[in-house]
């Protein structure tokens, strides 16, 4: 899904909502690692923060993309607009 959603109320209300309804993972599209406000609250509550990578994701920023996440990586395999 998208950031502003799951940031409208807070991140640690939407981690708990995420939490009561069973939730195991959250990819959140438009939220790059650097201004991440979600992943820390996800993890407190249980809910795993998926983080994305990208053909264009170099060996520079990778480790910028992995630290803190878990659950899996979710490859976008291709460069461009999705769905």
């Amino acid at each position: 899904g998208y950031a502003n959603p799951m940031t409208i109320r807070g991140a640690d209300w939407f981690a708990a909502q995420c939490a009561q309804a069973g939730v195991d993972g959250i990819i959140c599209v438009d939220m790059p690692p650097e201004e991440d406000e979600l992943a820390a609250s996800l993890r407190a509550h249980g809910v795993a923060p998926i983080r994305l990578a990208t053909p264009t994701t170099d060996a520079a920023r990778l480790p910028a993309v992995l630290e803190g996440a878990q659950g899996f990586l979710y490859y976008v395999s291709v460069a461009g607009i999705t769905g």
